[in-house]
């Protein structure tokens, strides 16, 4: 059997209360509310909760859409090479080059 309704006044202030703290999840407004002697199942104050829906996440395409003109591609690299000394006897060289 169905409990009984929840009155119009106590369906407004927990949309109320859900848009003004937007953290707070039905535990928390049904306690506020006890708080207040105002009876209510933690259930049905869940059900007049306003759901506040995530904005979907960014793709990775999105992301490069939309900040293609601010990227910068850089490509290093290494190639050892092994030289001799200017003077003829002396330690091998690296030489690194990066375009």
């Amino acid at each position: 059997m169905w409990g009984p309704s929840v009155p119009k006044d106590v369906g407004d202030l927990i949309r109320l209360m859900s848009r003004a703290n937007p953290t707070w999840g039905a535990p928390r407004i049904h306690g506020e509310l006890l708080k207040l002697g105002i009876d209510i199942r933690e259930t049905s104050v869940s059900k007049y909760l306003d759901r506040h829906r995530k904005p979907p996440a960014q793709t990775w395409r999105t992301f490069l859409e939309n900040h293609v003109k601010n990227l910068v591609a850089v490509d290093f690299f290494s190639a050892p090479q092994r030289r001799r000394s200017p003077v003829g006897e002396g330690p091998t060289q690296i030489v690194v080059g990066w375009i």
